[in-house]
């Protein structure tokens, strides 16, 4: 075999190769690929929470007092319904120059009425600070008007809590008041009323009445038909 024929040989098993390499590589690329399963793709991937933790865990969050107050404060929008009663920029002697007012106007006399009294002085409090924010909502650029409704709702809410603690105060008082006055009243003699005995040798002192016998009152009776 000459060398030309030697080199045809070659050329052609190498075609040979290459249509056989290409056949197999359709192959692959036409077998299809197995349905991606969600749960399993899902437990790989760490959700949104796991994230946050893991990030939480790089960094302490605020050490001093003030700094954990604020943090405190973070979701705080109004206050107009936490626990909190007194916001950052109140002035708590404010409120408390209101509540010594109130105790001194009302003059509770047990725990139930003091704590009636505080429950008014907050209600008071709660009520200008919804008036403080509602002239907020009017700017330059307009009215909000989403908020104004809020914070006009919060006040409804406080002004009726005022006159329902104040209206329960107001009938306990007057219910303490009329039982201490018939209780004293059946003690106590009325104005110019004595106690004590009446003297026997009094003369305007009713006399007991006579006993009469047959024999006088025959005579009264004589003496009565003579007249």
């Amino acid at each position: 075999m000459t060398s030309r024929q030697i080199r045809r040989a070659a050329e052609r098993t190498e075609r040979k190769l290459a249509r056989k390499a290409g056949r197999q590589t359709a192959a692959v690329q036409q077998v299809p690929l197995p349905p991606a399963i969600p749960e399993a793709t899902a437990a790989a991937k760490p959700s949104r929470a796991e994230i946050n933790r893991a990030n939480a865990l790089h960094s302490s969050g605020p050490v001093t007092p003030e700094g954990k107050m604020a943090s405190s404060r973070n979701s705080l929008r109004h206050g107009l319904a936490s626990g909190e009663l007194i916001l950052h920029g109140e002035d708590p002697a404010g409120f408390e120059d209101l509540l010594s007012a109130l105790l001194a106007d009302h003059q509770p006399a047990n725990t139930t009425e003091e704590m009636l009294v505080h429950q008014m002085a907050q209600s008071h409090w709660l009520t200008q600070r919804a008036l403080r924010l509602q002239n907020q909502c009017f700017t330059i650029d307009g009215v909000d008007e989403k908020r104004l409704a809020l914070f006009i709702r919060y006040q409804t809410t406080h002004e009726r809590a005022f006159h329902r603690a104040l209206n329960t105060l107001i009938r306990l008082q007057k219910d303490r008041r009329r039982y201490e006055t018939g209780f004293v009243s059946q003690k106590r003699p009325a104005a110019g009323q004595t106690i004590g005995f009446v003297s026997q040798n009094d003369a305007h002192a009713p006399q007991a009445p006579q006993i009469l016998g047959p024999e006088s009152g025959q005579e009264h009776l004589e003496a009565a038909r003579a007249a």
